[in-house]
């Protein structure tokens, strides 16, 4: 059966790998192989709870179990777990490169970044060329502001999972002038609004800008400033003499805090007059759960709706649901075919009130007062102390002060609004 779980393995078919491992174990639980694998199917398909009992189950009999264990605890948010595991791992094996690179992250999720970045480092030594630390270490410096050498680093991403920069055979874009450049929506929704500021830059200095984006992005992107052509993900593009990510744009331009260009939004619909004080309202980010890392990070940085009551109770506002899936409030966001009709949306608000998720990119980028609730693990983009945020003047910060702990951020979020609204 064994053979059966590797087949499984290498044709990605976690689930029935899983079931068949668990099967081997329910017929003798102290097969420490099984649970092994077990586990790794397990943390495949996002089920880190169940990837905890079974690295566990391993104890000390692998000597990668302690470090998974402690990798599975901390996507599942159990950080007790995950420091006793890791901790335990590194002073058995501080020459192992994923032990080095996992305690590093949990340095990082306290916010002990001079900690992590030298375990990030030791990572890279100990297994050079390696891109997951070289990105763990990217985003430490760029949540310091360490800019410079910060987007340098990040360029290691492209090999994340195997990947390459190769996108048609085309050569990566310096920043020189040139006839046509293909510029690349990358990651989310968000990570492609934050970058859209770059389009003008580079139109001043190549003949044509194409930009290939998301379908739900292409209305908002046409109407930026330099586009000359907008196709979607995927599509056969046309032909040009470069291309490049737009995330890779502020290592080109050699972006510090100080010259971070300012947001750009296309031309949008007026805005209509309105009586009372509109809130726009988003509580959570995309859940993308095939993505089971990015699902785990959208879990720590979404809400309950339920837990929203001290905001929502603020009298005098009127709330606008700016929430698109899995939304309780009934309103025009229902009637929103792109972000450019949430674009127009966003502006008839007075304030917006969000995580972070696409909707505070959008909203500061039309540049309406946004209150942002952010975990205590903070994105590299907000910094690690900072209330305000210099890619968005219009964005105001509210941090966890505790991992986890939403409460206090939803009051301090609630009495804002009251001083916004007048109440």
């Amino acid at each position: 059966m064994f053979a059966l779980a590797a087949d499984l393995f290498r044709a990605r078919d976690f689930v029935v790998a899983r079931r068949v491992l668990e099967d081997m174990l329910a017929a003798d639980p102290t097969d420490a192989l099984a649970h092994l694998n077990a586990g790794r199917a397990c943390m495949e398909t996002g089920d880190y709870a169940a990837a905890v009992g079974h690295f566990r189950a391993v104890g000390t009999q692998d000597r990668s179990a302690l470090t998974k264990l402690g990798s599975a605890a901390l996507l599942d948010q159990d950080h007790e777990t995950a420091e006793q595991a890791l901790t335990a791992a590194l002073a058995l094996y501080p020459d192992d490169a994923e032990t080095q690179h996992v305690y590093a992250a949990l340095m990082a999720t306290y916010l002990r970044d001079d900690e992590a970045l030298v375990h990030y480092r030791d990572a890279q030594k100990l297994r050079p060329g390696w891109a997951e630390p070289q990105v763990g270490e990217a985003f430490c410096l760029l949540r310091r502001g360490h800019y410079r050498e910060g987007w340098a680093k990040f360029e290691a991403r492209h090999g994340l999972n195997g990947g390459t920069m190769n996108y048609h055979g085309l050569p990566q874009w310096d920043g020189r002038r040139c006839g046509t450049v293909i510029l690349r929506s990358e990651m989310g929704f968000g990570d492609s609004l934050q970058f859209f500021r770059y389009i003008p830059m580079v139109a001043e200095r190549v003949f044509e800008v194409v930009v290939e984006t998301h379908p739900f992005l292409r209305r908002f992107v046409e109407g930026i400033p330099g586009v000359s052509c907008v196709i979607d993900t995927g599509a056969e593009p046309p032909h040009a003499d470069a291309q490049i990510s737009l995330m890779s744009l502020p290592h080109v331009f050699d972006t510090t805090v100080e010259t971070i260009p300012p947001p750009v939004c296309p031309s949008l619909p007026p805005r209509r007059s309105h009586r009372g004080f509109r809130v726009g309202l988003c509580w959570q980010g995309g859940a993308r759960i095939n993505e089971p890392a990015a699902h785990a990070t959208d879990k720590r940085r979404s809400i309950s709706f339920h837990t929203l009551g001290p905001i929502l109770n603020v009298s005098g506002v009127k709330w606008v649901s700016l929430q698109k899936d899995g939304n309780p409030l009934p309103g025009p966001i229902d009637g929103c075919r792109d972000f450019y009709d949430t674009a127009a949306l966003t502006q008839t608000c007075d304030a917006v009130v969000t995580v972070d998720s696409a909707m505070v990119h959008l909203a500061g980028t039309v540049g309406v007062p946004t209150l942002l609730m952010h975990r205590f693990d903070t994105c590299w983009r907000w910094f690690a102390e900072r209330e305000d945020s210099p890619w968005y003047p219009s964005v105001r910060i509210f941090r966890q002060d505790q991992l986890g702990e939403w409460g206090p951020v939803i009051e301090r979020v609630a009495e804002a609004v009251r001083g916004m609204a007048g109440c």
